[in-house]
């Protein structure tokens, strides 16, 4: 009689399973990084893609209107500059991007809202997260003319000179315009209401130094806010080096209100070529002597005030 054979198998021990747990565990750290650098980067180059369109419509724009970008024109609207009121003039209307943009939601001003205008990694719930540099719009409030060294008027009232001087318009004809800042993220820091949270239309006024526009402005203080209009902490630049952060950079997260966050880490600019770059702190000005690098300037006339 044939007796058949019976095969036994042997459990993992608990060694063993430990050692794989232990194996898998190593994986995971090793890869888990890199897949948040693959994540972080994609989020860089979306939000550069969204800045070039953009620097590209405003180009076009100028390309029909004698080498004028559009006009940044405030004129008493809250906070928001132009987000609500019909006598705001702002580079975000339907009338100056539509022909160029798809557009998305409209404000009864016709002041325009697309998904391009909002950086991936910026708070839940933003609606524009750029801005536009103020010394490259064809008209402005007085008080930007009144910080400019050649008498300008607007339609508002009559220039009143008010050293020091922070800049010059320019517009799509000013030479170099690969150095000449023509959008930037900026800090989000007005809630809007249905609108959602946005930044501010313009850039680049505060400050009479273009170094302490990229490293920090003496007096000048911004409350950022995040979804559910949240402030997180105070900043004292313009700029928003918080959203393409580099490692040596996190030591901000979740800083209470009150306390002024670190202007440093990096940032997407549009120049007025059309061309868009991701800047460090330090690549934009010298923590050491606070002067700017001239790599990207406000307006030509930083070569002049950048000083001590």
């Amino acid at each position: 009689m044939h007796r058949s054979s019976i095969s036994t198998r042997r459990a993992f021990t608990l060694v063993e399973l430990l050692v794989v747990i232990g194996i898998i565990a190593l994986l995971v750290s090793i890869l888990l990084p890199a897949l948040n650098r693959v994540r972080d980067q994609g989020n860089v180059v979306k939000c550069a893609s969204n800045l070039k369109q953009l620097a590209v419509a405003l180009i076009n724009y100028a390309a029909e209107n004698k080498g004028r970008l559009p006009p940044n024109i405030n004129d008493g609207s809250s906070g928001g500059w132009g987000a609500t009121n019909p006598a705001a003039q702002e580079w975000f209307h339907n009338d100056r991007l539509g022909r160029y943009l798809r557009t998305g939601n409209q404000t009864g001003t016709g002041n325009v809202f697309p998904p391009v205008m909002i950086c991936p990694t910026a708070p839940d719930g933003s609606s524009r997260t750029y801005a536009m540099n103020i010394w490259g719009s064809s008209a402005a409030d007085q008080f930007v003319y009144n910080k400019t060294p050649g008498a300008v008027k607007s339609r508002n009232g009559n220039y009143s000179p008010n050293p020091p001087f922070r800049g010059v318009i320019f517009d799509t004809d000013t030479k170099q315009p690969a150095t000449l800042i023509l959008l930037a993220e900026r800090h989000v820091n007005v809630n809007g209401g249905s609108f959602g949270l946005f930044a501010s239309s313009s850039i680049g006024f505060q400050g009479d130094k273009p170094g302490q526009r990229f490293l920090g402005i003496p007096g000048y203080s911004l409350t950022p806010v995040t979804t559910g209009g949240s402030p997180v902490g105070v900043a004292n630049t313009e700029l928003d080096y918080t959203r393409h952060t580099r490692y040596r950079d996190r030591d901000r997260a979740g800083l209470p209100a009150g306390v002024t966050v670190p202007p440093r880490g990096r940032v997407n600019i549009a120049f007025l070529d059309g061309h868009v770059e991701l800047l460090a702190h330090d690549e934009l000005a010298d923590p050491a002597t606070g002067l700017s690098r001239l790599r990207a300037l406000w307006s030509p006339y930083d070569r002049t005030i950048n000083t001590p």
